[in-house]
This record gives structure tokens, C-alpha cells and sequence, in this order.
């Protein structure tokens, strides 16, 4: 049975989905976080999210909170976000996620010691930065061992390396 959405925002957008792009001393590197996730009671390889609350002023500010809050980074620049949101599993759920992708600053004092500030919902248990360039390949590692999850948008995104 589908589950509906539980929209209660003024952007008709459930969540945010943020792709955090690290340029830190001449490198690139991509944001992930490990959560436990309590539907598929597994841990898995997300990129940072969260619900838009009725406080946002904007589903970009809603994905600077998020970002904030479960990496302890700060946002330098919005490099692109979506408008509306995108349906993530529709056979299952209308719950609609909004995307962007940021960049940070790593050499800016405000990103040298990021620290977390975790809803008490969350169950955050590592920020992970991974080279760019290594990205597949660290999902292919977790994968093959299969102790831990790695989410679609994630292997999406380290599949896009290829081209």
C-alpha cells in the first residue's frame, strides 16, 4: 500500500536532498553522511537531508539548515536547485524531495572544525568525505561487503563519474 505525503509547507515539497561538493586545499571531495534508518533497519550512505519545515523561508535555506545541522558545514555557494520536488519512489510513496547541490569552502575558518547539531530524531553517526574521483569506488567497496547500505541517489550520483 502507498503511503501519502504529509506536505505542511508553503513549497508543496516534502524534503531536501543536499549534494555537498567540499573544495578543500586543491581537492574535491563529496559530503556524505552514514544513518541508521529505522524502516529498513540498516545503516546506510546518505547524502545530508531532512523535512522542509514552516519556518524555511526557502527550500534553499531549508538545505543550508539541513546541511548545517547533520554535517556542521556551511554553505559557500548554491550551485543549483530544484524548483520543485522530485518523486522518490512513487510505486511506494508520494513523498516529493527537492535537490540541490552546494559547495563548500573547506579552507574557510567557519569549515575547518565543523561540529553537528543533531535533531534528537537523528541518528547521524559519521560524516564521511570522500574524494570525488573515489567515490564509486567507495560505494562498491561498502556494497560488496554488504554490511551497510548505500542509498540510489548516492550510487546515482558516483555512477555519473564514468562520463
Amino acid at each position: 500500500m502507498a503511503q501519502q505525503s504529509n506536505i505542511a509547507n508553503q513549497f508543496g515539497v516534502d524534503g531536501i536532498d543536499v549534494i555537498p561538493i567540499l573544495k578543500k586545499d586543491n581537492k574535491t571531495y563529496i559530503i556524505l553522511i552514514k544513518q541508521f534508518r529505522e524502516p529498513i533497519r540498516k545503516w546506510i550512505i546518505e547524502f545530508p537531508s531532512g523535512y522542509i519545515d514552516e519556518t524555511d523561508k526557502s527550500i534553499e535555506a531549508a538545505g543550508i539548515r539541513e546541511l548545517k545541522e547533520e554535517t556542521g558545514y556551511t554553505v559557500t555557494k548554491v550551485i543549483r536547485s530544484t524548483k520543485k520536488g522530485q518523486y522518490l519512489n512513487p510505486s511506494v510513496t508520494s513523498d516529493l524531495d527537492a535537490i540541490m547541490i552546494v559547495e563548500i569552502d573547506g579552507n574557510a575558518p567557519i569549515n575547518l572544525n565543523p561540529k553537528q547539531s543533531l535533531d534528537e530524531s537523528e541518528d547521524v553517526s559519521e560524516v564521511i568525505k570522500i574524494e570525488y574521483n573515489k567515490l564509486l569506488e567507495f560505494c562498491d567497496k561498502i556494497i560488496e561487503k554488504g554490511e551497510i547500505e548505500v542509498s540510489t541517489q548516492v550510487y546515482t550520483f558516483a555512477l555519473s563519474s564514468l562520463f
